[in-house]
């Protein structure tokens, strides 16, 4: 007979170009497989709006779909293709709650940084799609912060918020997101007073996290190769364990499954992530979106908010979508300026993940777009 591997990644890509309205032909010499195929586009024929025309939610499905993609091979793809089969779109998407939860909120904290113990500091991973985040919620009128525990990181979001604001009018009443850095956990300080006292200062309603470090369940935090990170990790995981005490939605956004919110996942991430029972996140979240490279996670979220705004509102606020110029700068800054290292390669190049930024990430922000405004 064939393998798992195949269909599964066949029907995600004709099922995305299908809701472009592309008209899609899927071939294959097995009569199980073929029959598989027919009935899974049955299935998805019968989650479709009665109308021809792709109503927001399923919008949204396929802005996620289109992140669903492993490039690194760290073990997502296997855990996406298991949630398939077993039939569990509640961890499998989570965008559209995440996305129309966050329409709502007032104050938003949006946590990233990820040390990267070999270079010497974090990596291009995380604060571009903090950013994408930031300004999607800016731009809908939100009061963001930026925590980030690594001073280049807190002086690169300054730099690329300043950038931001200089394009906006004069007469704009939208207050520009506030960038906090957190000392590392090595300074000594008592965190759980510093962060109760952020709490109890800014007043969130919704924290996000995205390429963050989270606790496993020795109480470590651990790199992708399940070694130790802690002293240099502040625990702001922390505030996704008391949200639940204090009524504060949670997002987390992760690749590899040591990030904070991961813990949703932790069966399939202990199963199929490369030292997974070592490094696996023990803290939760209330909406997971999980994503080849977590920036695509935050540019995805951005789409997503584009694309229900447009839908409560009526207005087509395109500055709500990923601006290209502004992460190109971001990647620049990153790499010229601070000095910001790619994850797999601990190297100063203006890469992601192991994928250059120009053209990978650069055309996966296309697609998003082109989604978001297909409704």
């Amino acid at each position: 007979t064939i393998e798992t591997d195949g269909p599964p990644g066949a029907f995600a890509i004709a099922r995305a170009l299908w809701r472009l309205g592309k008209r899609v032909f899927v071939l294959i010499d097995h009569e199980g497989g073929a029959k598989l195929m027919e009935d899974i586009i049955r299935e998805a024929q019968s989650s479709l709006p009665t109308d021809t025309t792709m109503n927001t939610k399923s919008t949204i499905q396929l802005i996620e779909d289109i992140i669903h993609v492993d490039p690194g091979n760290r073990g997502l793809g296997k855990i996406w293709t298991d949630l398939q089969i077993e039939k569990r779109p509640d961890l499998l998407y989570n965008l559209y709650g995440a996305v129309e939860s966050m329409y709502d909120a007032k104050t938003v904290f949006v946590l990233t940084g990820f040390y990267i113990l070999s270079a010497g500091t974090i990596e291009t991973d995380g604060p571009p799609g903090a950013f994408a985040i930031a300004r999607a919620l800016w731009r809908l009128g939100k009061r963001v912060f930026v925590l980030i525990d690594h001073e280049g990181g807190a002086k690169l979001m300054e730099d690329i918020i300043r950038e931001a604001q200089s394009s906006l009018p004069t007469e704009t009443s939208l207050v520009a997101p506030s960038v906090i850095l957190c000392p590392m956990r090595s300074s000594g300080i008592d965190y759980e007073k510093y962060l109760t006292e952020l709490l109890q200062k800014h007043n969130p309603d919704h924290v996000v996290s995205i390429e963050r470090p989270c606790r496993a369940r020795d109480n470590l935090y651990h790199n992708m190769r399940g070694l130790d990170i802690t002293q240099y990790t502040a625990p702001l995981d922390w505030f996704f364990l008391e949200a639940a005490k204090r009524s504060i939605r949670t997002v987390g956004v992760g690749d590899g499954g040591n990030e904070i919110g991961m813990l949703n996942l932790l069966p399939y991430i202990e199963k199929h992530v490369p030292n997974g029972p070592v490094l696996a996140s023990a803290v939760g979240c209330d909406y997971l979106i999980s994503a080849g490279v977590s920036n695509w996670g935050g540019y995805a979220i951005a789409a997503a908010l584009y694309a229900l705004h447009r839908d409560r509102s009526g207005q087509d606020d395109q500055s709500i979508l990923v601006d290209v110029h502004l992460e190109k700068k971001i990647v620049q800054f990153m790499t010229e300026k601070y000095g910001i290292v790619d994850g797999p390669l601990a190297k100063v190049v203006p890469f992601i993940d192991g994928l250059p930024f120009d053209p990978d990430h650069l055309q996966l922000i296309s697609q998003l777009e082109a989604a978001a405004k297909s409704h």
